[in-house]
């Protein structure tokens, strides 16, 4: 499947350990004992269900922490069902190697350089037939790898949802293959990353033109900005929330039934992030 351990490095050294991998300074490496490791996990049936997401984490993420992902994952899964219409699957896609540090690694393209062609394939796998409704989920820097998959390859879902971005490689949501119109984004009051990541994964709105870089957030990137009633960076799926229910029916595909409690709430949207 492709979900082989990440690297090792010289954190891993230990009989036999030279002089430089046993001073090595600790800013240029992860220092946590071992490779990161990679994990894809379902919760419900990906093949028999008619709904499917997929959550790809950001920056930090790897197994040893991983059990927070897993429950935004399930959180998603038991919020879903109460919308819409059709049996749910919520994956957890720890395909990739994700930055190991906010100040030294959020910032680098290479780890969604290196993951979009992984996602891509994996999203061929989930859907082959084409006939589920796929929403892929990107937190932080994991909507980074979405947007480098969609410049890359043709981003075999329906649905994008960006929570917390710091931009995506491209600078309007038409960009992202599945249409403006499905295309969501949510930015709760005091999270900073989608502003901090503007200059550094953000695109202008044409490419090829000098204009300020634009995140999903903005109101010139085109998407459909989603209510949120959680705070910073990282609640987004927190249980019984606003900002989870209209994840959930996105997933449902709640927006294209004549059920209006079904479809997700929007924001009013603002020129520009703050």
């Amino acid at each position: 499947m492709g979900i082989d351990s990440t690297t090792s490095g010289p954190w891993d050294v230990k009989e036999g350990a030279t002089w430089i991998t046993r001073n090595i300074p600790e800013w240029a490496y992860d220092p946590a004992q071992g490779p990161d490791g990679k994990l894809v996990l379902s919760i419900g049936n990906p093949d028999s269900a008619e709904n499917v997401a997929v959550y790809v984490p950001g920056t930090t993420s790897q197994l040893d922490g991983i059990g927070g992902d897993i429950d935004r994952a399930a959180n998603l899964h038991r919020r879903s069902e109460k919308y819409g219409s059709g049996s749910v699957s919520t994956i957890i896609w720890l395909g990739y190697d994700a930055p190991d540090s906010i100040m030294k690694d959020a910032a680098v393209d290479k780890y969604a350089d290196e993951g979009a062609p992984k996602f891509l394939a994996f999203l061929d796998g989930i859907d082959p037939g084409r006939r589920k409704h796929v929403t892929v989920i990107g937190h932080s820097y994991g909507s980074v790898v979405i947007g480098e998959s969609a410049i890359r390859g043709r981003l075999h879902a329906d649905e994008v949802i960006a929570a917390g971005s710091p931009g995506m490689h491209v600078g309007q949501a038409k960009d992202l293959d599945v249409g403006e119109h499905h295309v969501w984004v949510q930015a709760a009051d005091g999270d900073p990353v989608p502003a901090l990541g503007r200059l550094v994964h953000g695109a202008p709105a044409v490419r090829g033109v000098p204009t300020l870089p634009q995140v999903p957030s903005d109101g010139g990137f085109g998407g459909n900005l989603m209510s949120t009633d959680t705070q910073g960076h990282s609640d987004y799926w927190k249980s019984d929330s606003l900002s989870l229910d209209n994840q959930a029916k996105v997933i449902m595909g709640g927006h294209e039934t004549q059920g209006v409690d079904d479809d997700p709430g929007l924001a009013k949207r603002p020129m520009f992030y703050r």
